[in-house]
């Protein structure tokens, strides 16, 4: 019995960091079309207070391009959307996209989704919770 009570135990810790490998991460970040570095110029979010999730609307610009299929250069206006999930305790999964802040630089892995008078370039994120983040180095 204290066996089983044991590997119980030690099943319930180990699933309490469970998350994707960063070599998956890093595998989207490799097949991301668009590579670049943004400087965040707006960030707006919508205010549900009973959610766990909330959508995010970003406004940057290009700062430099690592990669880019459609040929995105410095100073382009981009535009994208995407979830922020607020995780409750005990949560094991991947890992949640987290929520940008104006005036900062990030990296940005994803793929153009359209092109918008207003907006921009339209992107759509493509790693998951490391979509604004570099998971080692690869380049």
């Amino acid at each position: 019995m204290r066996k089983v009570a044991t590997l119980f135990f030690f099943m319930a810790v180990v699933s309490l960091g469970a998350e994707i490998h960063p070599k998956y991460y890093r595998e989207m970040q490799q097949n991301a079309p668009e590579d670049l570095r943004l400087k965040i110029l707006d960030v707006s979010r919508d205010w549900r207070f009973w959610s766990d999730t909330r959508h995010v609307k970003v406004k940057a610009v290009v700062v430099e391009v690592n990669k880019s299929k459609v040929g995105l250069t410095p100073a382009t206006q981009v535009f994208f959307e995407y979830d922020v999930f607020t995780p409750s305790g005990g949560w094991a999964g991947p890992r949640p996209m987290p929520l940008l802040e104006e005036n900062s630089v990030t990296d940005f892995f994803g793929e153009r989704i359209g092109v918008d008078k207003k907006r921009g370039v339209i992107l759509r994120p493509t790693a998951r919770g490391y979509s604004f983040e570099r998971v080692g180095e690869y380049r």
